[in-house]
């Protein structure tokens, strides 16, 4: 991905591998040193990689809410798990 930006939502695990894999990556977390989430939400391509819980929200409302306060054109990459059915409803926004 020459001269595109990557974003990385999640410091944990799955986030901190991610990390070292893009050193440039711009990063945000709730619970830690990071970036603002509005520089990792311009990023072209976005890794979400955070646990069940962001901020009090589930995981699924917390992604919505990404995908909607990003600007259009941004590839997103769902690093976790999900029961089947969710990602499709994330693919309509």
């Amino acid at each position: 991905m020459k001269n595109k930006m990557i974003g990385i939502l999640g410091q944990g695990f799955v986030g901190k591998i991610l990390k070292r894999y893009y050193p440039d990556a711009k990063v945000y977390d709730i619970a830690g040193d990071c970036d603002p989430l509005e520089s990792v939400l311009k990023c072209d391509l976005i890794f979400i990689a955070f646990n069940l819980k962001d901020n009090g929200l589930t995981s699924f409302e917390a992604i919505e809410t990404y995908l909607q306060l990003a600007p259009d054109g941004r590839i997103f990459v769902i690093k976790r798990t999900f029961v089947p059915g969710p990602p499709d409803t994330l693919q309509a926004l």
